[in-house]
This record gives C-alpha cells, sequence and structure tokens, in this order.
C-alpha cells in the first residue's frame, strides 16, 4: 500500500501526496523534508507550488521554510 508520494524534477518538488487516512500523522513533512536533503545536494535553491485555496500544505511550506515568491492563476475551460 502506498501512504503517499512525491514527483521532482529538477529543483522542483511537482507533486506530493499522502493517502487520506494518513493525513495529520507528519507523512507530508517527512517526505517534503527527505526531498529536500536530496535536492540540496545537487541545487542551491528548492522549489515548489501550492495553490493558495490549500491551506495546510502552505502553513507546512512555511513551517518548512519556504517563502512565498509570487502567485499562479490556473485557467480551465469547462464545456
Amino acid at each position: 500500500v502506498l501512504d503517499g508520494f512525491v514527483m521532482i524534477r529538477g529543483t522542483e518538488i511537482m507533486a506530493l501526496n499522502v493517502r487520506d487516512e494518513k493525513r495529520g500523522r507528519h507523512y507530508a513533512e517527512a517526505l517534503v523534508v527527505k526531498c529536500i536533503q536530496h535536492l540540496r545536494k545537487q541545487f542551491k535553491d528548492v522549489e515548489l507550488i501550492c495553490v493558495d485555496k490549500n491551506i495546510p500544505a502552505y502553513n507546512l511550506y512555511l513551517k518548512l521554510g519556504f517563502n512565498p515568491v509570487g502567485k499562479i492563476c490556473c485557467y480551465k475551460k469547462v464545456y
């Protein structure tokens, strides 16, 4: 059973997900910390994208020392 995963491309943490029933148990924090340790061996900066409505993720990234550097807009057209 997969409890969570992370996708990395270059210096960017592209995706992070933890199984619903495992949330609130610090799995996401452990995954991000491990990614930072891995990426810091090769890169000076680590980047990620978080939608502003994902408050738990936003708070986690602030706790881990990430600083917001801009806003990203996503667009969708429903047919």
